[in-house]
């Protein structure tokens, strides 16, 4: 691994209303492919990875083949549910995917199939919704590295979770 520099101050916004985040240790690894990177503001720990993006532009044909996937997050409801997942799935590279995962939501395990229909935009960009067999879920998502990576984040109302595609 390779330090970058440590403690870099991030200025954002017009001078006269901006803040300041503090970012710790930043590193590069994977042979400078991607960037680890630790925010310290006062009351916040956030962490982040960036990737390189090989791809000048994608489209649904950058999104084929089959991935290996985990993710976790909160259910936000009354009490907060902790959620956590581990699945496969594959995609055609038209616009369709489909797949299974195992899910452990607040300690319950739970198996999942389903069926979804996804769009990749020009900057790599895309959404998608899953019809399961726990309900519709929708997600936004990125194209990274080769396109061998994608990063999502799930965007239903009450459901806080990211996870993270890799192709097999």
């Amino acid at each position: 691994m390779e330090v970058i520099e440590t403690g870099i101050n991030t200025q954002i916004g017009n001078p006269a209303r901006s803040f300041q985040h503090r970012i710790r240790e930043p590193f590069l690894v994977a042979g400078g492919e991607e960037l680890r990177n630790i925010r310290t503001d006062a009351g916040q720990v956030l962490t982040f990875n960036l990737k390189k993006l090989h791809l000048e532009s994608c489209s649904n044909s950058d999104f084929v083949g089959s991935f290996g996937y985990s993710g976790e997050g909160k259910l936000i409801q009354d009490p907060v549910l902790p959620i956590a997942f581990v699945g496969r799935l594959t995609a055609d590279g038209s616009g369709s995917f489909f797949g299974g995962d195992a899910i452990s939501r607040n300690g319950e395990i739970l198996h999942r199939t389903y069926t979804a229909a996804y769009t990749v935009n020009p900057d790599c960009s895309g959404s998608y919704e899953a019809d399961t067999t726990l309900g519709v879920v929708h997600a936004d998502f990125m194209i990274v590295g080769d396109g061998d990576e994608l990063r999502n984040i799930r965007t239903d109302e009450g459901q806080v979770l990211t996870f993270q595609l890799k192709k097999q």
